[in-house]
């Protein structure tokens, strides 16, 4: 998916001051926003739902369809 096309969440994601110079797209800057204490909370929440977080693949999977461009430094 080009850039242009992006939904506005993902550039919303894209500009966050959370994003590291090493993240490769936007699941791994989300990663960041959402940090290791709320990553627990959900994890045992979608727990007791009897359902799997996904949160590894949804990662990959947001970087893969969201990926940050590398430019010239």
């Amino acid at each position: 998916m080009a850039h242009s096309e992006w939904p506005k969440w993902a550039l919303r994601i894209e500009k966050s001051p959370k994003r590291q110079p090493s993240d490769i797209g936007v699941g791994d800057t989300l990663a960041h926003i959402i940090g290791d204490g709320f990553s627990a909370k959900f994890k045992r929440a979608t727990g007791r739902m009897g359902i799997n977080c996904g949160c590894t693949n949804r990662q990959r999977w947001l970087n893969a369809r969201f990926p940050y461009q590398l430019t010239a430094g």
